[in-house]
């Protein structure tokens, strides 16, 4: 298919944005799938898996893989999260560090095995915001500790204490800002349906780049999940 040399164009530094369901593998399915995904405005592309009956799709970083998510969710699909790759960096690095521009202090963060390493870090630098006060464009990872340096490295680590404090749904109002593990940021529009366990939000901030500024339905059970912070 002509989409799949794409493919080689979207791995960088170990990184790979991919999840896999169960479809049908023949040519037509894999453009049906394909066309959902161009029709949805999504960077990625489609293609077998290593099963007769499991469709993978690979997306060129995690807001495009969040938006081919609900665009094959949206077409009847069942997704697994559990199937969700997006590089685990433990096979490289320790850890990494995350410069806070403002102060020039670098602060270390452990990856952590069978997690994303996209997840990690946007986690690490909401921790970062939430202890300084300070916005996101304030940090940013500024290089990786090496397997077996940990101990050696000389920067300073971060007082969990500080930010452990979990989400807590109830907090959440209209005009609240959601900051998502992937780095997303959407703003509460409407919570009339909490008590249900659902709400509505509308991209917000750079994510308004990457969707059309429309309300969508979120599950107050997985916000509990992906969210790092409220504000």
């Amino acid at each position: 298919m002509k989409h799949l040399q794409l493919f080689e164009e979207f791995i960088n530094e170990g990184k790979s944005f991919e999840f896999t369901f169960n479809y049908n593998t023949d040519e037509d399915d894999v453009e049906y799938i394909q066309n959902i995904l161009m029709n949805a405005g999504v960077d990625a592309i489609a293609e077998p898996g290593l099963d007769s009956e499991e469709m993978v799709v690979k997306a060129k970083n995690a807001i495009e893989l969040r938006k081919a998510k609900k665009a094959i969710q949206a077409d009847g699909f069942e997704i697994q999260e559990s199937v969700v790759n997006e590089g685990d960096m433990t096979k490289f690095y320790d850890g990494f560090k995350v410069l806070n521009d403002k102060t020039g202090e670098m602060t270390k963060f452990k990856y952590v095995k069978g997690t994303s390493n996209v997840n990690v870090e946007n986690e690490a630098i909401a921790k970062l915001m939430k202890a300084t006060g300070l916005t996101r464009p304030n940090f940013g990872v500024h290089g990786f500790i090496q397997k077996g340096e940990w101990n050696n490295s000389k920067e300073k680590t971060i007082d969990e204490s500080v930010v452990s404090e979990a989400i807590n749904v109830k907090d959440i109002k209209v005009g609240t800002i959601l900051n998502f593990k992937d780095g997303e940021t959407w703003k509460v529009t409407k919570t009339s349906g909490i008590s249900s366990g659902k709400i509505f939000a509308a991209p917000y901030g750079d994510t308004k780049k990457s969707y059309v500024s429309v309300a969508i339905e979120f599950s107050t059970e997985n916000l509990e999940k992906d969210l790092t912070s409220i504000e």
